[in-house]
């Protein structure tokens, strides 16, 4: 926040502390606690409170007795919420008794929560409170505490309290009837919050929208709604058609609040439930709606009527489209170039080139100036109806009437060689050039409609170069389709793997080694090597390990004796011998040599006891036990203390009671790893 100008409040912390603590997290919950200091942020009583009920809430109220008394060292006053906080969260009655007494000394009246929290905790029997006496009952006991918590005030006495004491909740009575009075209202139960009077109330067209979705449309419905709106307003109906759950709910109350004359509808409230009817498909009832509009004295214009054409032509009925389209002229509604569009898009979208063309010109003759929408829409339909040339006349036309291609008309182009012809796919990487020196940056869009057209082509260092061109600009793929066109014929697997192999992005090969595998693709086995060795060389052994165990599933074994010699020489220890225990442990085929290199490795580098316990592993797996150096390991298990694994390894070479031994050694191992 500072960076962007933006100062810290205590209110930002707070937020934080509490979500923490929901979550469980009380360390993270003191910590940003503790950072409001480091940062310079003031703490008052509502971060205490806060971290006071994280910390309470898990049972840490040792830790809560520290902060208290740091809070009041600061000079930070506690409240009466505080109290209850820290009442409620000690088990202790003891300490609970004491914060009671503290709270009532600093002239903090407590009030009907504090009392419960303590009735709570002496009713839980709890391990700390005293012993029930018998004979005694329960309620006896809970009037003796409230009764000796007590303190009267004479009247007339004169209290101050203190500065940051809470004010009084009741005042002094003065008279016998006053006092008669605050006495009824102490015994009168407290009254529950009416909903829409709390802090954020429901508001009256979720409540309607909610009845109408429970409830059958009725008289009765209708009467409830009725009676629970003073006045049906403007933004009232809105609101309610655009909540409702569903489009009967939304007609059945236009017409109930237009029939009722509860609220005369206006172009706003029409516009809504055509778009709800329309989206619906209810377009017979949308009609008549739209049609019966001048009979209200409410007058129409060209976006109804764009929102009737949109709806035909998203449930296919291209006449209809276009005869509401035709009627706006007979009924006097002025066609301006959206009215257009809208038609233009649901007539190409069904493959009516023929009818766009007319249309088109028809346009140009009254006058209308198409904009660059109306070209994208045009281009890109003639390229969904495969006329070409077509296509590149309208894109020619734009340029001559000096509108400029944005970023979406490149797409529809360069989407449109692809889609019409493969062998056009260089057109398509002109169209990208010509973009660039336009100054238009190409997105996600257009390098995935590239993509795919490139791989067809087996144009595949075109198809490098704009992927690595993604992968500099942090852009993905619209879809992930697109990677397993990559992945269809071996050139292009092997090229995709091999540059992002050269280009050091080994994790992102190893992604694409686990989608080829997933789909069934076993080859370049040579390359999975090497990006194999890579991955365990850089340290990502679970990754490479996880990738291994995918190829042995799909029966594809890797060469366990080459990594493990690569890995032996390199001095990555630790990666070999979590490799050859995977590979112990799946009964991979492994030569001894390679125990020998791993075992000699691990006794270089000082790791003993790592070596002992892959050495346990290899005799109980069958492995031979004339290792050359194992009379250097029996040394160095003695030099470093631990003899008793030098006693069984020893004792297993010389051919000892193998049985019982190993099983010593065997638990020592699991501790050596």
């Amino acid at each position: 926040m500072p960076k962007k100008g933006v100062e810290w409040d205590e209110d930002l912390f707070v937020v934080m502390i509490e979500s923490y603590g929901k979550a469980g997290i009380v360390q993270e919950a003191v910590k940003m606690f503790m950072k409001m200091k480091e940062l310079g942020d003031s703490r008052s009583v509502d971060s205490c409170d806060a971290v006071f009920k994280v910390i309470l809430r898990r049972g840490r109220y040792m830790m809560a007795k520290p902060l208290f008394n740091a809070m009041l060292n600061e000079g930070i006053e506690p409240t009466r919420h505080t109290y209850n906080i820290m009442i409620w969260g000690f088990k202790k009655m003891e300490e609970a008794k004491k914060l009671f007494a503290e709270m009532k000394g600093k002239d903090i009246v407590p009030i009907v929560i504090s009392y419960t929290t303590m009735i709570k905790g002496l009713t839980d029997g709890n391990q700390n409170s005293p012993p029930r006496i018998p004979g005694v009952s329960l309620n006896s006991r809970l009037l003796r505490f409230c009764s000796s918590t007590e303190q009267p005030t004479t009247p007339g006495a004169d209290h101050t309290p203190s500065e940051n004491a809470a004010p009084r909740s009741q005042p002094e009575p003065r008279t016998q009837s006053d006092a008669s009075d605050a006495a009824g209202a102490r015994e009168r139960p407290r009254q529950r919050t009416p909903r829409g009077k709390a802090r954020n109330p429901e508001k009256l067209e979720d409540i309607i929208c909610r009845m109408m979705a429970n409830r059958a449309w009725t008289t009765r419905l209708q009467n409830s709604i009725r009676a629970l709106v003073p006045e049906f307003d403007h933004s009232l109906v809105y609101n309610v058609l655009h909540g409702a759950r569903n489009s009967e709910h939304a007609l059945q109350f236009f017409r109930w609040v237009e029939r009722a004359g509860l609220f005369r509808h206006d172009r706003e409230t029409h516009l809504k439930i055509i778009e709800i009817l329309g989206r619906a498909s209810k377009l017979n009832h949308a009609r008549c709606i739209l049609l019966d509009m001048p009979k209200k004295g409410v007058e129409w214009d060209e976006d109804l009527f764009v929102v009737m054409i949109e709806s035909y032509g998203k449930a296919g009925i291209v006449q209809e489209a276009v005869k509401m389209f035709m009627k706006m002229k007979e009924l006097g509604v002025s066609r301006s170039v959206d009215s257009y569009d809208a038609v233009f898009k649901v007539i190409l979208r069904h493959g009516r080139y023929m009818m766009a063309k007319r249309l088109f010109n028809a346009m140009l003759n009254e006058g209308i100036e198409p904009t660059r929408h109306t070209y994208n829409i045009m281009i890109w339909g003639f390229f969904l109806s495969m006329r070409l040339p077509t296509a590149l006349r309208f894109f020619e036309d734009m340029r001559s009437r000096g509108i400029s291609p944005d970023a979406v008309t490149y797409n529809t182009m360069i989407n449109g060689y692809w889609y019409v012809s493969v062998g056009r796919v260089d057109e398509g990487l002109r169209l990208l050039d010509e973009m660039k020196s336009y100054g238009i940056k190409p997105n996600d869009v257009t390098y995935s409609t590239l993509l795919p057209g490139l791989c067809e082509a087996e144009k595949m260092a075109e198809a490098r170069s704009i992927l690595k061109e993604m992968v500099d600009r942090y852009l993905a793929p619209r879809d992930n389709e697109i990677f397993l066109r990559l992945l269809t014929c071996q050139c292009k697997v092997r090229s995709v793997m091999q540059s992002l192999f050269e280009d050091g992005r080994v994790q992102t090969a190893s992604r694409v080694v686990k989608s080829m595998v997933e789909k069934g693709v076993h080859e370049n086995m040579d390359l999975v090597a090497k990006i194999l060795e890579a991955l365990l060389m850089r340290g990502h052994v679970e990754e490479a390990v996880g990738r291994i165990d995918l190829l042995m599933q799909s029966g594809c074994s890797p060469d366990f004796d080459n990594l493990l010699s690569v890995l032996s020489e390199k001095g990555k220890t630790i990666a070999a011998l979590k490799l050859l225990d995977f590979g112990l442990e799946r009964d991979c085929t492994i030569n001894f040599s390679s125990y020998d290199k791993v075992l000699d490795a691990l006794l270089g580098s000082g790791k003993t006891l790592n070596a002992y316990s892959i050495l346990c592993k290899i005799m109980e797996k069958g492995g031979v036990s004339d290792w050359g150096s194992c009379g250097d390991l029996i040394k160095s298990l003695n030099q470093e203390g631990y003899t008793k694994q030098a006693d069984v390894l020893s004792r297993m070479i010389k051919g000892g009671d193998k049985t019982g031994i190993y099983k010593k050694g065997k638990k020592q191992a699991k501790v050596a790893i």
